[in-house]
């Protein structure tokens, strides 16, 4: 079909232009050896493998607005041109036709481009052949037909008799139209063999120009969904602009009044949202545009009262999936005195991100919380002061969630607390999300680890968590963690640490997991700042999870009423923490407290919970905590009991042993964050049975596929150590929080006399 169409165009062309007297007629034996060549040339080229377009590259590798841009190609062949037939390149950047020529062998270079639009600009690269006798009659015919449209433009002008200049003009449109005609049928008669696409990134011109333009500002930002709002767009170099775009809505020219640093015009009706403004513009006949992301908000906007405090959202935020970035309403305001509380929420979400998507955390109810999300997109985030009797009209901003990176530090910045008497201990994330092993290195300067090393490997997909002390300054210490990875990629970056001299919260509430296993910080407070409090799950009972009160005061404390829980998934009746009539922390003592999970809670579609913990203690303690806890529906056991048979042992001798490993011996499939703990054992040996003296490393030991623990299960060595010639049966069986029935471990050994 090809080739047909290849002697349909060549054939069109030459019976097309042979009949004007400037042009030189072609013979058919010229027409048919040079579509035979090139229908044998191509039958060569069936696949890509022996014609191929190698590299795309550019110089400068990097351009800003305005560089002139060159364009290498280097094709890949064992053909070279011969006499009937040759190969060439045609190149396309954003829509741009490059002119281009061969330097040597097979590189072929542009013409530079000066490039006019910043952002990515698509390349279309191909590799054709074509018949050299063929394209050169069609080039000749081309020439003559130039030649005959340049002397008919000149008799065009010089005519002044009307009726003559009328067939002049209809002669010479008649050319100019069979030169299009023509034009095309050289280009056609180019066949295609290769393709390959790429993309020029163009860097915006962050120097001062006079030529491209840039959005500043948009007032007011906020408007009714019903439209007719007056707005004023700010910034530089307007002058030119073609139209604006809102959403699906565009605005064009006659539409608005334009300066060369304002442009007025009326927002139209538009669906409750936040919305971009792009700026469109001709330079040098190329279109350019400017983005102002985020520029306004349409909604159900009232108006503003007088007397009542003002709320400030702060500008929009960027970070990518599963980091968090803080929010900023420290700029909120009241009357002089009044005390504000922060109400904050999602207002919406990118169109395939889950209803419950997106967390605030860690100072829910404060100035500065914490958003994270796991679907990439944009989230408009609300914020409402209240000053305990009016609240103020909502505030937005944004946050961009971008594409999970590759190697990601939690968190991005560390502020605390230090006193002379005891150092700051924190904790922070380092993760390798991509396929290959990683190795990373920490430069310690301000710090010292306590839980890993400066430098060595993460294992691909995985996280490793560092906790680190940092000794009292009477200035404070306002330096920063570098974090530094060279395999599987390069990366760098580092963690903000602004550590502030005085003292500490008087009553702080803390983890009392096994010290032997946790890894990391036990302050609840100091484990929010790089994730969530994990507690014990459920399966078929309640559990519960051990915290302690302490108190470094010299007054004892009584906290009167349990914490409030905010859930922020959707789901609800999953926490609950019973204090009786209250806890008294002893002086410079400590108070256990217990947070049950209730199994008959709603989970939700994930079989999981989170909810802000917010307690507010007494005005003798003068703090608050406010975090984070998540729990989870614990996975089902495949087999209830594993029996350990030590077989025939000499009556006196000791058995190798045998090892318990709850999880490799009681869960087929250990997916997700989940965490318990053998909170009691029930040890039937029979006197001849010995398991690690007292279960080391004591009880309660966590089992579990949480990230904060240093072992998924504790190996429990056991063996058999016969007394009496015969067999002897014994026991252990594990009672594990949120499971009802015990995991079993049936002990069976035979004595043996030598």
């Amino acid at each position: 079909m090809e080739e047909v169409m290849l002697k349909g165009l060549i054939a069109t062309s030459l019976l097309l232009y042979s009949g004007s007297s400037y042009a030189k007629a072609p013979t058919k034996r010229i027409y048919s050896q040079s579509t035979e060549k090139v229908s044998y040339a191509i039958s060569k080229f069936n696949t890509q493998d022996n014609f191929t377009i190698a590299k795309i590259r550019y110089s400068p590798a990097q351009p800003k607005q305005g560089d002139k841009v060159t364009v290498l190609i280097e094709l890949s062949t064992d053909f070279e041109s011969n006499k009937r037939i040759k190969s060439g390149v045609t190149a396309v950047v954003g829509g741009q036709k490059l002119k281009l020529s061969r330097r040597a062998g097979t590189l072929w270079t542009s013409l530079p481009i000066t490039v006019h639009q910043e952002g990515k600009l698509a390349v279309e690269v191909s590799g054709y052949l074509e018949d050299i006798e063929a394209n050169k009659t069609l080039q000749e015919s081309l020439l003559a037909l130039q030649a005959e449209i340049a002397k008919l433009t000149a008799e065009h002008q010089r005519e002044t008799d009307p009726v003559k200049k009328g067939q002049l003009q209809a002669v010479l449109e008649s050319k100019l139209a069979q030169k299009v005609d023509l034009e095309n049928m050289i280009e056609a008669s180019k066949r295609p063999i290769t393709q390959k696409t790429d993309t020029l990134l163009v860097l915006k011109q962050d120097a001062p120009n006079t030529t491209y333009p840039n959005l500043t500002g948009c007032v007011p930002d906020a408007g009714s969904v019903s439209g007719g709002t007056e707005v004023v767009l700010s910034g530089a170099n307007l002058l030119g602009t073609t139209s604006l775009q809102i959403g699906e809505t565009v605005i064009e020219e006659s539409q608005m009044v334009v300066g060369d640093g304002e442009i007025t015009f009326t927002m139209p009706g538009l669906s409750k949202g936040i919305y971009d403004i792009i700026l469109n513009k001709q330079v040098a006949g190329q279109s350019v545009n400017t983005i102002l992301h985020n520029a306004y908000y349409a909604g159900d906007i009232s108006s503003v009262g007088s007397s009542g405090p003002v709320a400030f959202a702060g500008y929009p935020k960027t970070t990518t999936s599963e980091v968090g970035v803080m929010l900023d309403g420290s700029m909120s305001y009241g009357a002089p005195g009044e005390t504000l509380f922060y109400d904050w929420s999602v207002q919406s979400r990118p169109v395939n991100a889950d209803p419950a998507e997106g967390q605030i955390t860690n100072g829910y109810g404060t100035a500065t919380p914490t958003f994270m999300a796991i679907t990439e997109g944009t989230y408009v985030v609300s914020l409402v002061v209240y000053s305990g009797t009016t609240q103020s009209k909502p505030s937005w901003t944004t946050v961009t969630i971008g594409p999970k990176a590759g190697i990601s530090v939690v968190p991005s910045s560390i502020v605390g607390t230090f006193t002379k008497d005891k150092p700051y201990v924190g904790m922070f994330k380092i993760c390798n999300n991509l396929e290959q092993d990683g190795d990373y290195q920490v430069y310690l300067k301000d710090i010292v680890l306590l839980i890993g090393s400066n430098r060595g490997t993460i294992l691909r997909n995985s996280c490793l968590s560092f906790q680190f002390i940092s000794y009292w300054k009477q200035d404070g210490l306002y330096s920063s963690i570098p974090v530094v990875m060279k395999t599987p990629q390069a990366f760098a970056t580092k963690i903000d640490l602004s550590l502030y001299s005085g003292s500490e919260p008087t009553l702080t509430m803390h983890t009392v997991y096994n010290e032997h296993q946790w890894m990391g910080e036990t302050n609840v407070e100091m484990i929010a700042n790089s994730g969530v409090v994990p507690v014990n799950g459920v399966y078929d009972e309640d559990s519960l999870t051990k915290f302690e009160l302490r108190n470094r005061s010299s007054l004892e404390i009584y906290v009167s009423t349990p914490p409030d829980f905010t859930y922020i998934d959707g789901t609800s009746g999953v926490f609950e923490m019973d204090m009786g009539s209250g806890v008294v922390v002893p002086a410079e003592g400590s108070a256990d407290v217990y947070l049950k999970v209730k199994q008959n809670g709603n989970f939700g579609v994930r079989n999981s919970s989170s909810a802000m913990l917010t307690w507010n203690f007494s005005s003798l303690a003068n703090n608050s905590v406010s975090t984070v806890v998540e729990t989870q529906k614990l996975p089902s056991l495949y087999n209830p009991s594993k029996l350990l048979d030590f077989g025939d042992v000499e009556e006196g001798a000791t058995s190798a042993p045998l090892v318990i490993n709850i999880m490799q011996d009681f869960y087929s499939l250990s997916t997700g964050q989940w965490l318990t703990e053998v909170e009691d054992v029930d040890a039937d040996l029979q006197g001849c049975f010995e398991a690690d003296g007292e279960f080391w490393p004591g009880f309660p030991f966590s089992v579990g596929n949480n990230d904060k623990i240093s072992s998924s299960s504790i190996d429990i060595r056991t063996y058999f150590k016969p007394y009496i010639d015969g067999l002897c049966e014994g026991s252990l069986a594990f009672k594990l929080r949120g499971y009802q029935t015990p995991i079993l471990y049936p002990l069976k050994g035979n004595g043996i006399i030598p």
